[in-house]
């Protein structure tokens, strides 16, 4: 009796490592757990949601569908009570990781948020989405570079003015007239900063000034034709 079972037990340990590396080279493996839920039964961590948390596995308070006091929002797919590490047993935020991180390489999102960071495979750049009076995405280079020259006004206003989403410098240049350049907090800003009261007939009036990130800036002319000719911005650091 002894014999036949040592020689069954034998044959089965075989068997699995023979059959091993037949499952696991043509089929995907799946995880399963058991943990709460209205009938107690296993969910699929592939297909299924699931929350975590001492709070979140109370069914009669939080459920992913049906009725219940509080349910959770059906459509976040995994929820997560409390801090997350990743390479860490201590997190000190809701999400903090020990080691490196990757973003896949991808395209600028749809439906972006304030806050938002993506790299774009196209130009191989971090960008990250700026909120405020003018939202836009903004490369997260830094280091100093300045950005292209923008044409800001070109001989048609007598007043020119602009929202700073990164520090940078304001030129401007008039032939007939006087300048003078405005930058704080305001979207109307009235600190004078800089002002040209002397010209010259046929050399003109010119004014730069720097502006923080955040502020606005204002250009205007007084006497002469009443226009300024050209307001370049230069951004520092897009």
């Amino acid at each position: 009796m002894a014999r036949f079972v040592f020689s069954f037990t034998l044959m089965f340990v075989l068997s699995i490592f023979i059959l091993l590396p037949c499952v696991f080279s043509q089929e995907d493996i799946t995880i399963t757990t058991y943990y709460p839920a209205p009938k107690g039964v296993y969910k699929d961590l592939r297909s299924e949601k699931l929350a975590i948390g001492d709070d979140y596995i109370n069914n009669s308070q939080y459920c992913w569908e049906g009725t219940c006091t509080d349910p959770i929002d059906a459509d976040a797919d995994l929820i997560v009570e409390g801090n997350v590490g990743i390479g860490t047993i201590s997190p000190r935020a809701d999400l903090e990781v020990a080691g490196n991180m990757l973003l896949a390489p991808m395209s600028q999102p749809s439906s972006p948020q304030p806050g938002m960071i993506y790299y774009d495979k196209s130009d191989h750049k971090m960008y990250y989405y700026r909120g405020g009076p003018d939202p836009k995405w903004i490369p997260m280079g830094g280091g100093g570079k300045f950005g292209d020259w923008v044409l800001v006004s070109d001989n048609t206003q007598a007043i020119v003015s602009r929202y700073a989403d990164t520090d940078g410098i304001v030129t401007a240049h008039t032939w007939d007239g006087h300048l003078s350049g405005y930058t704080d907090k305001n979207s109307d800003p009235s600190t004078l900063v800089i002002n040209h009261n002397l010209y010259h007939s046929g050399s003109g009036s010119g004014i730069t000034f720097p502006v923080k990130e955040g502020d606005y800036w204002k250009v205007t002319t007084a006497g002469g034709d009443g226009k300024i000719d050209k307001v370049y911005w230069i951004p520092l650091g897009e």
